[in-house]
């Protein structure tokens, strides 16, 4: 199952390559209706866009002050972009053609036997029960692991919520799913000093 996630190598790009991104992502966002609940976000950045390429020129004269003054602004310019960032993957969350869309770029993992799997990544194992419209979804785990927080939601309803559940086995039951549903599900690995030992989020299509 594919995992897009939106990069954020905007956070080590020089000068003249972040502003060139920033102006791309801005005039996707704005110019497709999908995004217009970001609007407010997409504004702050076109707001701290145009200040940072005002502190880049007052830079050129080598003052210290406007040095400084530059190194601000890309600061808040990066605080902007991430927050936008993370907007547009929770707004799409598993559609990476939409994410695309955006301007940012893309990074993508996948769960599944015998594919590669990143050492930071929670591995779901999803099986059918006896019953219509239940799965039964099982998280690998090691001695590390203390407890295990799955959460799922409906991801095709206008506004998902997340439903909790806490287990020590990493065995979790979902029931009463309607046909064709969509659900995405999350989960971390809670280890002996409560700290999280690996985390991550796939969805699954019920048929």
């Amino acid at each position: 199952m594919e995992n897009p996630r939106i990069k954020k190598d905007f956070k080590r790009m020089n000068e003249s390559a972040l502003a060139t991104f920033t102006n791309t992502v801005i005039v996707k966002i704005k110019d497709n209706p999908a995004f217009a609940e970001l609007e407010e976000q997409v504004n702050v950045v076109a707001t701290r866009h145009v200040a940072y390429l005002e502190a880049i020129e007052k830079a050129k004269t080598y003052d210290r002050y406007y040095t400084a003054q530059k190194s601000t602004a890309k600061q808040l310019l990066l605080e902007a972009l991430e927050v936008l960032a993370a907007a547009v993957q929770s707004k799409f969350i598993f559609n990476r053609a939409m994410m695309l869309s955006s301007g940012f770029n893309v990074v993508s993992s996948y769960s599944g036997s015998g594919e590669y799997l990143p050492p930071n990544y929670t591995e779901f194992m999803v099986n059918n029960t006896k019953n219509p419209g239940e799965i039964k979804v099982v998280i690998k785990k090691n001695r590390a692991v203390n407890s295990i927080l799955f959460e799922y939601c409906y991801l095709d309803q206008a506004e998902p919520s997340w439903i909790s559940h806490i287990d020590v086995k990493g065995r979790f039951l979902i029931s009463n799913i309607r046909q064709g549903a969509q659900i995405g599900c999350r989960a971390q690995l809670i280890g002996r000093r409560s700290q999280v030992v690996s985390t991550n989020t796939v969805n699954l299509f019920v048929s």
